[in-house]
């Protein structure tokens, strides 16, 4: 009975513990990940400077600072000055949906016999972009606001962020036993998982965070080059979209390639067109599978439905839990299947899949 009630009690403490700290879950979940990235530089740190570990840990947050962090808060600033830049033009009509609309039917009159054909007239469709452009350029406007309002919450979170990331760099090796010896699962297990927890977050925030930035850069290049309205704000919006597999930054330029053609500026659609199929998907289809595919060791369609069933349901932080619980689903069955049934290795067997 003591055993039972003193097991309750635990279980209590521990939900009402994981509800205490749920506002920074982003920040835990991140500094983990720094924690897992960053940690072979604080080895090797650390023994350069004779095994301390504080100084270690301490210069590996700066190296982490202007590698990762700093960047980031410039792109982001950058895009939000962008966007608010963007609603002012929507807003004064400097950038008006009918000039583009008027542009395509005159350069292209089979589209207007075309969307007659289907049952949709010209002037509906112009009317139907205008309205959607204005209510972009509010949502543009709103986002812009409520980025200026949660400034304090955004610095807090990388604070609590730095400030974790410090301890699990530092106290790692110690941290990681005590939750080996407080697990239940046994040794074996409890390191098989964790060893792919570390695998998959490494694959996953690597080479995502790699492929966005190098596919968002080269589109918003492209962008700029080509005199583009928002290149800014257009080259974050395909890093996000390229940390979906699969579709990627294709969403965004492909439109865009599309319409030059129809105009007829057909220079800047095949500059578009080569840039977006040798370049922009060449990173995609080169790099991902082997910074991400190889090492967490699981089908593309997998990280594919994982991915986007995590961006789902936990936002932006989705690419890295979605993989991450695919993972453990994974490799807890087949350490199921290899000790229970004696099977082969399911993980390691990717014929089965």
């Amino acid at each position: 009975m003591e055993k039972k009630i003193f097991t309750l009690l635990m279980l209590f403490f521990t939900c009402i513990f994981i509800w205490l700290i749920s506002p920074f879950y982003s920040a835990i979940l991140w500094a983990v990940a720094i924690a897992i990235i960053f940690y072979p530089v604080k080895i090797y740190l650390e023994n350069y400077f004779s095994r301390k570990k504080t100084l270690a840990t301490v210069i590996t947050l700066v190296l982490c600072c202007i590698i990762v962090i700093i960047p980031m808060t410039m792109i982001v600033t950058l895009t939000v000055n962008e966007a608010q830049m963007l609603v002012e033009k929507v807003k004064s009509d400097e950038i008006n949906a009918d000039k583009y609309i008027e542009q395509m039917e005159s350069a292209a009159p089979v589209i207007n016999n075309s969307l007659e054909k289907i049952g949709l007239n010209i002037d509906k469709l112009k009317e139907e972009a205008h309205s959607s452009l204005k209510t972009l350029g509010t949502f543009l406007s709103k986002s812009s606001f409520s980025f200026g309002k949660s400034t304090i919450e955004f610095f807090l979170n990388v604070g609590v962020m730095l400030y974790l990331a410090f301890f699990f760099l530092r106290d790692g090796k110690k941290i990681s036993n005590i939750i080996f010896n407080a697990l239940p699962l046994g040794d074996a297990r409890e390191r098989r998982l964790f060893d792919e927890f570390k695998e998959v977050t490494r694959a996953t925030v690597k080479g995502n965070i790699v492929v966005a930035s190098l596919q968002g850069f080269v589109g918003g290049l492209a962008f700029w080059c080509l005199d583009i309205p928002g290149a800014a704000l257009w080259m974050f919006v395909m890093a996000v979209a390229s940390m979906i597999p699969a579709i990627g930054a294709a969403i965004v330029w492909v439109p865009v390639m599309c319409y030059f053609f129809l105009v007829g500026e057909y220079m800047d659609a095949i500059i578009l067109l080569v840039i977006g199929c040798f370049v922009i998907s060449l990173l995609d289809n080169l790099l991902r599978p082997i910074l991400v595919g190889r090492d967490t060791k699981m089908p593309d369609y997998i990280i594919f439905i994982s991915t986007i069933g995590g961006i789902a349901l936990f936002g932006i932080n989705g690419f890295i839990v979605g993989p991450i619980i695919a993972a453990m689903f994974f490799v807890s069955w087949s350490i199921f299947i290899k000790e229970v049934k004696r099977g082969d290795d399911l993980y390691k067997g990717t014929d089965v899949l």
